[in-house]
């Protein structure tokens, strides 16, 4: 058993689910900006693609 303070242990358990909540936030993360990634717009449609995926993040994040 691991201890990040000496009042509070910290399982095994507990230390994998934490990594794995990252690397899931991580790889959504990556997901998003392959639709940036992927679009092939020319001139100032590529900044509405922007508007809505920043949007889209924001929704996201906030609940």
């Amino acid at each position: 058993m691991t201890t990040l303070a000496a009042s509070s242990p910290i399982t095994t358990t507990a230390l994998t689910g934490a990594f794995r909540a990252r690397v899931e936030h991580v790889l959504a993360r990556l997901k998003d900006w392959q639709i940036l990634r992927q679009c092939r717009r020319r001139g100032h449609a590529i900044n509405h693609s922007l508007h809505i995926i920043a949007g889209l993040w924001h929704l996201k994040t906030d609940t």
